[in-house]
């Protein structure tokens, strides 16, 4: 039986699904940005897009415990003793976006740089490496699933690998405020 505090499926769903909706104007300011500009515009402008939301990720989960989007469904991540989870561990829940973003640097880079246009041209095929990475990032996410449902505290692999837990914030223990000492003065 699941504890009422991990009952957490839907609201990380909802979550995703909010903080994909916050990046809908971005994403479409870039398509537009992207339109037939030249290189040294589409280059840059693609690092950014492929790193934007990985780095979103990150660093709310390092600073807050939490994306808008968990924020919003009532949820936060912690370290597994329920603690504030760290900036590694905040890496470490997304380290298949951290080894993915690289290699698909090194594959979309030469295209860019040879003027093809990889979010618009319909004649591009994928190679084989990319073909890879399309069904194992499938697979990942079928896996997290599976995890995900199959353990008392619905933690997803990346919760496993990262030594972190999501529950929902009306269980969670406040942390206390920390005051400045108080300065003596001399009289």
């Amino acid at each position: 039986m699941v504890e009422q505090k991990y009952s957490t499926f839907w609201p990380r769903c909802c979550a995703g699904v909010i903080d994909s909706l916050i990046f809908v104007p971005y994403a479409g300011l870039a398509i537009f940005i992207n339109f037939h500009s030249p290189v040294f515009v589409r280059l840059p402008l693609y690092l950014l897009n492929s790193s934007v939301f990985l780095a979103y990720s990150i660093f709310m989960h390092a600073r807050y415990g939490q994306t808008l989007g968990k924020r919003s469904c009532k949820v936060i991540v912690l370290d597994v003793s329920e603690k504030p989870l760290s900036f590694s561990q905040a890496v470490l829940r997304d380290i298949v976006g951290v080894i993915l973003l690289p290699i698909g640097w090194m594959i979309n880079i030469p295209k860019i740089m040879h003027g093809l246009d990889i979010s618009m041209d319909p004649n591009l095929r994928q190679s084989t490496l990319e073909c890879i990475i399309s069904y194992s990032t499938t697979v990942w996410f079928v896996v997290e699933v599976i995890t995900m449902l199959t353990n008392n505290k619905r933690r997803a692999l990346h919760d496993f690998i990262a030594g972190s837990v999501v529950v929902q914030k009306s269980y969670t223990v406040p942390q206390p405020a920390t005051t400045a000492p108080a300065s003596s003065s001399a009289t």
